[in-house]
């Protein structure tokens, strides 16, 4: 069966005329309608929309900060003279001593005024300062200069905090060392807070009697090695 051929129908749309075209051999009434809203001109239309461009923010780059960058921040936590002590700490490769110092700096900050803990845990971190002091004094081997410069140093850094005069000996009458340890420990402690400042360290030591300070159970070479050290 052959099939219909169909033609296209032509409908204009700017006209309301009705015209009657013939669709498969039929006609059909076609009605097309202008538009009855009001036509806006180009002009109108450039009038009446605004086109608002928004500002690309702008990212700001965070770049990470360098391992030297890094130690610079630590660094500026202390004073000049310690941050170079600490350095020669670190250079002498000696793990106890950098060990005895770093017990000393995290002492400094547990046991800071504005810190507050029981008896029995201030009176255990006066003992374990005891015994970092002594450690410093008798197992730094061939750097116990450098060791008890920089000890020194940390007392005069936190003179007026965790090692001032007021705060140093706190928790005494609870601390876990028998009578000779406990006044030697005190008399120490004494002599390293009035010797701390290299500044003032030769005026003061005009009124230090060694043999008076440095006591039992320090041994006669743990005394000679801190009288050397002053006397140099």
């Amino acid at each position: 069966m052959a099939k219909k051929q169909f033609k296209p129908v032509k409908v204009s749309a700017m006209s309301t005329e009705q015209s009657s075209p013939t669709v498969f051999g039929e006609e059909v009434e076609i009605t097309v309608e202008s538009p009855t809203e009001e036509m806006v001109t180009e002009e109108e239309a450039e009038a009446t929309v605004q086109v608002v461009q928004e500002p690309i923010p702008v990212v700001e780059t965070v770049s990470t900060p360098t391992l030297t960058q890094a130690v610079e921040v630590v660094k500026s936590e202390y004073s000049d003279n310690l941050t170079q002590l600490l350095s020669l700490c670190k250079q002498t490769d000696n793990a106890p001593v950098v060990n005895y110092i770093e017990e000393l700096l995290d002492y400094a900050k547990t046991m800071a005024p504005s810190q507050t803990m029981p008896t029995e845990t201030g009176a255990i971190n006066q003992a374990n300062l005891y015994n970092t002091l002594i450690s410093i004094i008798d197992h730094s081997g061939k750097d116990f200069r450098i060791a008890f410069s920089t000890m020194l140093c940390i007392f005069n850094e936190y003179k007026d905090a965790a090692f001032g005069g007021a705060y140093v000996l706190r928790f005494m009458e609870s601390v876990p060392l028998n009578t000779n340890k406990r006044k030697a420990f005190i008399k120490m402690v004494n002599l390293f807070s009035m010797t701390a400042d290299h500044k003032t360290r030769k005026a003061a030591l005009k009124h230090v009697d060694f043999k008076r300070e440095l006591v039992e159970p320090l041994s006669e070479e743990s005394r000679m090695r801190i009288v050397s050290f002053y006397n140099a």
